[in-house]
């Protein structure tokens, strides 16, 4: 993980670029590195938000913080600064800024989203056809006892539960199992074909709307 935004969002260069997404759990920890190719002796920092003028600074290199669970650190020899965020709540979720300050000019900035949920899972996995996948889908404790389940979207229709926990756990080449232990649940599916690729959704049952992340499944051709 050289963005164009508006005026206002200002321009984004390649001197400096993020992850481009983070995906973490809420109560979790991060490490967000931030990497670049000019500036190494610049002072480094990390804002909140996604317009230039309104991105507010939570920890820069010089010491200062606006928030005592972020830190930040800068290896000039590798060219990567790295931002810790600590104890993640789901008012952290929303757009960052790793950001270098070059004064007299406009700084260098990349946006980061920082997607902090109590359900989380991988952007995407990636298998071949007649090959088998395994997706962990983790979540916060408070759901441990309820029902998760695994769905694939289709346009303009709901998405259609494939397995659930507690009832019908297996479906064909597709099965759920819940850790509680652990935190996590996962779903595999097996003797994949290319009508298998998809999105899909790690979804957990509870009154009003669920929890739920998408996950892309690609299928390659095998060899």
């Amino acid at each position: 993980l050289a963005l164009v935004l508006s005026f206002l969002s200002g321009a984004y260069s390649a001197v400096v670029w993020g992850p481009g997404e983070v995906r973490v759990l809420v109560g979790d920890s991060v490490t967000v590195p931030c990497r670049y190719t000019d500036y190494d002796k610049n002072e480094k920092y990390w804002c909140k938000g996604k317009i230039r003028l309104r991105c507010r600074v939570l920890v820069k290199t010089d010491g200062t913080t606006n928030d005592k669970r972020m830190s930040i650190r800068d290896n000039q020899t590798e060219r990567v600064f790295s931002v810790t965020m600590k104890d993640l709540r789901e008012e952290d979720d929303g757009w960052y800024q790793c950001g270098i300050s070059v004064p007299g000019f406009d700084d260098e900035r990349s946006p980061v989203y920082i997607s902090v949920k109590k359900v989380q899972a991988p952007e995407r996995v990636i298998s071949q056809t007649k090959g088998n996948v395994t997706v962990q889908c983790k979540y916060h404790k408070s759901y441990a006892d309820h029902v998760k389940y695994w769905c694939k979207e289709n346009l303009l229709l709901p998405c259609s539960t494939l397995v659930k926990t507690g009832g019908s756990n297996t479906q064909s080449r597709i099965s759920i199992r819940d850790d509680k232990a652990e935190g996590a649940f996962y779903i595999t599916m097996t003797d994949l074909t290319k009508d298998d690729q998809g999105s899909y959704m790690c979804g957990i049952s509870k009154s009003g709307f669920d929890e739920s992340v998408p996950v892309y499944v690609q299928v390659n051709e095998g060899m």
